[in-house]
C-alpha cells in the first residue's frame, strides 16, 4: 500500500484555484513568455499568491494570429485575479483579453 509522504503539500496544491487568461496575438511563444508570463509569474510569486501553470497555443496556419491561453494557479481566487489584472495593466493588456475561472465546480465571476 502506497502512502503519501507529504500530505500537507498535496492538500495545499489541491485547494488552489485556476485562472485562465486568453487572447489572440501575432506574438510568438517566446515573446508571450517575455511580455506576459514572466511578469505575471513574478507578481504572483512576490505576493506568495500562486504559481504559473501552463501556456497553451492554438495555431492556425491560415490565420495571422495565434490564440494563447495562460493558466495560473492561485491560493485565493479573488486575490490572485486582482494581482493578475493589476500586473496586466502595467505590462499592457492584450487586445481581446478574456479572463476565465477554470474551476468547473465553481460559478464564473
Amino acid at each position: 500500500m502506497a502512502t503519501n509522504l507529504c500530505p500537507l503539500a498535496t492538500n495545499l496544491y489541491s485547494t488552489m484555484d485556476k485562472v485562465g487568461i486568453s487572447f489572440c496575438s501575432t506574438l510568438s511563444a517566446e515573446e508571450v513568455r517575455a511580455k506576459y508570463i514572466n511578469p505575471l509569474r513574478s507578481a504572483l510569486r512576490l505576493a506568495k499568491a500562486g504559481i504559473y501553470s501552463n501556456h497553451l497555443r492554438q495555431v492556425d496556419p491560415q490565420a495571422t494570429t495565434t490564440e494563447h491561453l495562460l493558466v495560473f494557479e492561485v491560493h485565493r481566487f479573488k486575490e490572485g485575479l486582482r494581482i493578475l489584472r493589476t500586473e496586466l495593466e502595467k505590462v499592457g493588456v492584450p487586445e481581446g483579453l478574456a479572463l476565465h475561472n477554470l474551476n468547473p465546480s465553481q460559478p464564473g465571476y
